[in-house]
């Protein structure tokens, strides 16, 4: 069965076969003096695993991180299809000005993993000069929304 916290990552997910892989998970300490949930599933066949660095809802830089399993850093080219499924996905909406979605491949086809903040997130094998450049110009329509906001005459503009 797979395991994961349902809350914090008090551990990481992980798929236990029998009692003794349970006693290997080490627990994080909880500020939480109420139970904690765990939820259970069955295992996925999970192929690719890849990290996207979305910036002003696009795409801009993605690494795999795992392939079945086991670690495997590499850049993620533009004709991979993981790119056509980031684009469906963000034609939707997206969480925030800058965040990183986790993908993975199954063979019922792409899905999202979860949602991560920005600035805590590995880069594994991303692009970080176009990480940089799309920072950089969040910052400049940043700056003007600031300007408008203040307004002509306004002390701070």
């Amino acid at each position: 069965m797979f395991l994961k916290p349902k809350t914090e990552k008090f551990f990481t997910g992980l798929v236990v076969h029998c009692q003794e892989d349970l006693q290997k998970i080490q627990f994080a300490s909880s500020e939480n003096d109420e139970e904690e949930w765990i939820w259970v599933a069955a295992p996925a066949d999970i192929g690719e695993e890849i990290r996207i660095f979305i910036i002003q809802g696009k795409a801009v830089t993605a690494s795999r991180y795992k392939n079945r399993g086991v670690a495997h850093h590499e850049r993620i080219d533009a004709e991979h299809p993981v790119w056509r499924f980031t684009d469906d996905v963000l034609s939707h909406g997206h969480a925030d000005g800058a965040f990183v979605m986790d993908v993975c491949r199954t063979p019922d086809g792409w899905f999202i993993v979860e949602l991560n903040n920005f600035n805590s997130s590995g880069l594994y094998h991303c692009d970080t000069d176009r990480i940089v450049e799309a920072l950089e110009g969040m910052e400049g329509l940043l700056n003007q929304a600031a300007a408008k906001v203040r307004g002509p005459g306004i002390a701070g503009s």
